[in-house]
């Protein structure tokens, strides 16, 4: 049986003779065999193989252990910040000093996302910038790796931005990159609202399916810009 609010991808096999519970996500390419029981608000992934019988507890998320999407996304930012922020966020990247350096804020961001249950994790940078005017900056990239649209992507952003700002009292800057294939699945906020109290995010988004057709992703060349140089100290992975 598969509860009417249980969301099972077009593209994953779930074998008659699985209980779906309330709230749980089966993204594509999954494969539950009969007999499983899968509990309340899980999130079983890309990929992932359910054998018969096997139960699955309330609030599990499981993901194929050969999908190691973040890595890749995590070396690129490292390796291309400057780059990356000048083809998705040049307004970003033009207020930035680069001759000043960079420092990926690894430590700082594990410490605040550490005990966090909003799902599936992100490929998130943690990065301390120095703008055009000498003040330091933190900047939050979050990029939604796997390539599928998922409805709290924005709270999380939301959560992760004031957990910084309550642990180190610093402003931070959320940027957010999404790679599904879906045109209309633009979260570019979260808020809520009650009794004249209003509290939310607003952040600038990037849609990587909006360069597919575009020349944009070629090398990016920007004659007599100033050579890229890390931090003194700088903890990048």
């Amino acid at each position: 049986m598969i509860h009417k609010t249980a969301f099972i991808h077009a593209r994953t096999i779930v074998e008659p003779g699985v209980h779906v519970s309330a709230h749980t996500r089966i993204w594509a390419f999954a494969h539950v065999l009969p007999g499983a029981r899968i509990g309340c608000n899980c999130n079983i992934c890309d990929h992932v193989f359910i054998e018969n019988q096997v139960i699955v507890k309330a609030k599990t998320m499981t993901q194929c252990p050969h999908d190691d999407y973040d890595t890749p996304w995590k070396e690129a930012l490292e390796r291309y910040l400057p780059d990356f922020l000048a083809l998705l966020f040049p307004d970003v990247h033009a207020g930035i000093d680069w001759s000043r350096g960079y420092e990926f804020l690894d430590k700082e961001l594990q410490q605040v996302v550490r005990d966090a249950e909003l799902g599936r994790r992100l490929a998130d940078k943690l990065v301390q910038v120095v703008d055009i005017e000498g003040q330091e900056d933190w900047l939050l990239i979050h990029v939604e790796i796997q390539g599928r649209s998922e409805s709290a992507f924005a709270q999380r952003l939301f959560v992760y931005n004031y957990r910084i700002y309550d642990r180190y009292r610093r402003p931070v800057v959320s940027l957010a990159v999404l790679a599904d294939e879906r045109e209309d699945w633009r979260p570019d906020r979260f808020s809520y609202r009650r009794w004249g109290c209003e509290v939310g995010i607003r952040y600038p988004l990037a849609k990587l399916l909006d360069y597919r057709s575009r020349s944009s992703f070629r090398r990016i060349s920007r004659p007599g810009k100033p050579a890229m140089r890390p931090m003194t100290g700088t903890r990048q992975n």
